[in-house]
């Protein structure tokens, strides 16, 4: 979210009430994405959804897996991670 001004405490207030609303409706979000990270998420989210993980759990095993040495990763991790 930007930063606002407002010339006195009274906009202040109501500029607050009004964007109170507005998460409450789900009409805003603390963050914003592009269409095309949008995307990418839903399909991520997707191709996870079988296997009952969450996308964090996911990037957090991928970025453990850019870690070990290529010589530990096995031949299908080695194609797909590591030789990245």
């Amino acid at each position: 979210m930007r930063s606002e001004r407002a010339p006195d405490l009274k906009a202040v207030r109501k500029r607050a009430k009004q964007r109170i609303s507005e998460l409450n409706d789900g009409k805003v979000h603390v963050a914003s994405f592009t269409r095309k990270q949008t995307a990418a998420i839903t399909d991520a989210l997707e191709i996870i959804q079988p296997f009952n993980v969450g996308l964090t759990d996911v990037a957090r095993q991928y970025a453990e897996a850019r870690r070990l040495p290529a010589t530990r990763c096995s031949a299908v991790i080695r194609s797909s991670v590591c030789a990245l």
